[in-house]
């Protein structure tokens, strides 16, 4: 389930707040993920792409639901086969997408999701203070820019309205430390 939960999360650019909910036990079948809001096409035994139906969203004032859609992938990351894998063995329930099995049905939550993400950080001896629920939006957000794709298309897989996605962009200081040099060499070349 938190597999399934984080590739999705990574590659649809979603917060936390997108496939996570209020509570443990709290579920609101006209805003949150469901197991109907996931469409496996052209089937669940062989999908190409899965659609994600988000019922809530800030920008979707009028609540008329956005549809995402995820191509397959040829990888481990994939999450179209997390998404067929998690239906195939966990076979959720119709009602909310994400809950631990083993706690009798208790839901997926930001607080769950940090302490997830921080505890792999930390079983991996990567820095965790700074993991939280939105470094999926923020880490899809900076390899979609370090990918090269154009703002246009980061902005429609982010949803977002004006340039704000920028503020999720991530710049790796291998970059930041090639700004000084590359700006001598531009002097030096003009001078």
């Amino acid at each position: 389930m938190g597999w399934t939960a984080f590739t999705l999360a990574f590659f649809a650019f979603l917060q936390c707040s997108k496939f996570t909910y209020q509570g443990v036990h709290s579920f609101n079948s006209k805003f949150d993920l469901t197991t109907d809001c996931i469409t496996f096409s052209p089937s669940p035994a062989c999908p190409q792409h899965i659609r994600v139906l988000l019922k809530s969203s800030k920008i979707d004032v009028y609540r008329q639901w956005q549809s995402l859609s995820i191509a397959c992938c040829s990888s481990l990351l994939c999450p179209v086969s997390a998404m067929q894998q998690y239906f195939l063995l966990a076979q959720p329930c119709p009602g909310p997408l994400f809950y631990f099995q083993s706690d009798s049905g208790v839901l997926l939550t930001r607080s769950s999701v940090t302490k997830l993400l921080r505890d792999s950080a930390r079983s991996a001896r990567l820095p965790c203070r700074s993991v939280k629920g939105h470094s999926f939006r923020i880490g899809a957000t900076s390899t979609a820019a370090a990918a090269g794709l154009p703002d246009w298309l980061i902005k429609v897989l982010g949803r977002w309205s004006s340039d704000c996605y920028q503020l999720y962009i991530r710049t790796p200081e291998l970059v930041l430390f090639s700004v000084a040099p590359r700006m001598l060499a531009y002097l030096v070349m003009f001078s």
